[in-house]
């Protein structure tokens, strides 16, 4: 998964950088970090 949400960061500044724009990546660093504490709990949890 981390693969997958570090080339979603990678494309998103890349176009915000071919559009001038400031990239607003906290949408994706909350979702990974509400995945990975899911992930630890269910962990925890077994």
């Amino acid at each position: 998964m981390t693969g997958e949400w570090s080339d979603k960061i990678g494309n998103h500044r890349r176009a915000c950088a071919e559009h001038g724009v400031t990239p607003q990546t906290e949408r994706y660093l909350s979702r990974e970090a509400e995945q990975l504490e899911q992930r630890l709990a269910a962990l925890e949890g077994h």
